[in-house]
């Protein structure tokens, strides 16, 4: 068989819409769920919550140790946090979950990582002390 200009122009073609039939039933599966529900309502409220992460960015007033078979949320000495700890899953919305602050006599709050699903989270801790808030976020690989 000899390869011309128009058997090239067919062969192009035949490739060109298998990968676009390919691109078009994959993307029908993807979840095109928007991050947030309320967007317009975050957009509006983000100087606030830049304020938040610019006051808890000054003293490391909590963080997250990830030790064994535990997740432990540390705050500070001296501190009377009341707010939430919210664990956002970038890929999969349904296991979004928040737990009101509650520490124990260390200032902690522990998590048994086998009660949280495998993959990347992202723990946004948002809490109000001394009439003052805070907003910190962090990265987690369970």
């Amino acid at each position: 068989m000899k390869f011309n200009f128009g058997t090239g122009i067919f062969v192009f073609l035949v490739i060109f819409i298998c990968t676009l039939i390919f691109v078009v039933l994959k993307s029908a599966t993807i979840d095109h769920s928007l991050v947030a529900d309320d967007y317009y309502n975050e957009d509006i409220h983000y100087q606030e919550k830049y304020d938040k992460i610019s006051r808890s960015n000054g003293a490391e007033m909590v963080r997250i140790d990830q030790s064994g078979d535990q997740l432990v949320i540390q705050f500070s000495d001296n501190t009377t946090p009341n707010g939430v700890i919210s664990f956002y899953r970038p890929s999969d919305k349904s296991l979004d979950f928040s737990k009101n602050i509650a520490l124990d006599d260390k200032l902690q709050m522990v998590f048994a990582k086998n009660e949280i699903a495998k993959g990347k989270w992202r723990i946004k801790v948002d809490w109000t002390e001394k009439e003052k808030t805070y907003y910190k976020e962090f990265e987690f690989f369970n």
